[in-house]
Formats: C-alpha cells, structure tokens, sequence
C-alpha cells in the first residue's frame, strides 16, 4: 500500500496485469508493457488483476479506475492507470 500511495504521489504508472488471470504464465501483451516501460525508463507499479474479480475491503481508486478501463478494453489485459 506504501508503494501505491508513493506512485500516487509522484505521477507513476500503475498497471494491472494477470498473473493468474491471464491463460499463458508471462502474457505476452503484459510483458510487452513492462518492457516498453523499463526501456524508456518509466516507473511503475504492477497490480494483480484478480483483485478487480472481487473488490476487497483495501479497494481504493486505483481498481476502480482500472475496472472502468478493463471494461471499455472488453476485459482485456494489461490495463494503464495514470496516477
């Protein structure tokens, strides 16, 4: 929870991937992303998406967010939260 408030606070990425969501073990597309990222130097934040299945007690805007956008993305994954 730290690291998130911490990516809130400094304009970072947050992604929500599927590490156990997704059907291949290290999706192609997520991993793809994460690259991409590394390679131009952005830091961000990685999210299980399984925890947009079943809101928890701990949801906060970041999932809210990343639901709208795995909704409008047909539930496909990665999903890009700017905070």
């Amino acid at each position: 929870i730290d690291a998130i408030n911490e990516a809130k606070s400094l304009g970072r990425k947050v992604i929500a991937t599927g590490t156990t969501t997704c059907r291949a073990p290290e999706c192609p597309k997520c991993e793809s992303l994460k690259n991409r990222y590394r390679t131009q130097g952005l830091e961000y934040i990685e999210r299980d998406a399984d925890r947009l299945k079943n809101p928890a007690i701990d949801r906060d805007d970041i999932d809210v967010e990343a639901f709208v956008q795995l909704s409008m993305q047909n539930m496909i994954l990665p999903v890009e939260v700017n905070k």
